[in-house]
């Protein structure tokens, strides 16, 4: 008897703890990572990377700790920006303003080691791009404003089609919030001689598929970008 009564405290014992546990237990929804924003850091005239790079990397460590989903760091090594360029992944502008609206006053005295930046908030259209690669491809394209919505976002797929069949997958960014009205795109590659075979994909995909196609493309610049790791 007295082995069946301390089965059953057992059984019901363990019953409440899994009962318990189960109320208390707060499960995170997968991130859908729909948004990102893209930011562009210049570095001042006479500086040195190292200062404003180690800004940087405590800078995204921090974006993480308050709330967004995930983010990386790049740093230009041909291109327009010759300087960082960074990413932070998250869902909705629900979440973006619970990070922003939960950060404390800025410090107007702490130093700025950047000499000029840009932030965008983006759409993400398409991320078959899962992994940060080592290297990636920053590609813009800005189309004529005499397009409607729907007419820019049929050239700028045109063109992403491109780039993401010979990358073998790139991440597409549409203007949400910003100081331009720009589509975007990256691809990665693993290293220059991997660059030149995809970057010779794009040129023969191009040449056969759009040479003769009007997108009404006013402007456009592709920036080679090398990861820094943020442990």
């Amino acid at each position: 008897m007295k082995n069946i009564l301390l089965t059953t405290l057992l059984v019901f014992g363990s019953m409440s703890f899994a009962m318990h546990h189960e109320k208390d237990e707060v499960v995170k929804p997968e991130p859908t990572n729909k948004m990102a924003l893209l930011s562009t850091y210049e570095l001042g005239k006479g500086s040195s990377y190292g200062a404003l790079q180690r800004e940087m990397i405590q800078y995204q460590k921090d974006q993480v700790e308050s709330g967004f989903n995930a983010c990386g760091l790049y740093k230009h090594e041909f291109g327009s920006i010759r300087g960082f360029y960074t990413y932070c992944y998250f869902n909705d502008l629900e979440q973006f303003a619970s990070i922003m609206d939960s950060r404390g006053p800025a410090n107007l005295n702490e130093r700025q080691n950047f000499a000029s930046h840009t932030d965008h908030i983006v759409n993400v259209q398409e991320r078959n791009m899962l992994v940060a690669p080592p290297y990636v491809v920053y590609v813009k394209y800005v189309f004529a404003s005499s397009l409607s919505i729907n007419e820019a976002d049929a050239a700028a797929r045109q063109i992403f089609d491109v780039y993401n069949t010979a990358f073998g997958g790139c991440n597409m960014f549409g203007h949400y919030w910003g100081p331009e009205n720009a589509t975007y795109f990256t691809c990665g590659y693993e290293s220059y001689s991997d660059f030149a075979v995809k970057s010779g994909k794009v040129s023969e995909i191009m040449v056969a598929n759009l040479a003769d196609v009007s997108l009404n493309v006013v402007s456009h610049s592709d920036d080679l970008l090398s990861k820094i790791d943020l442990n």
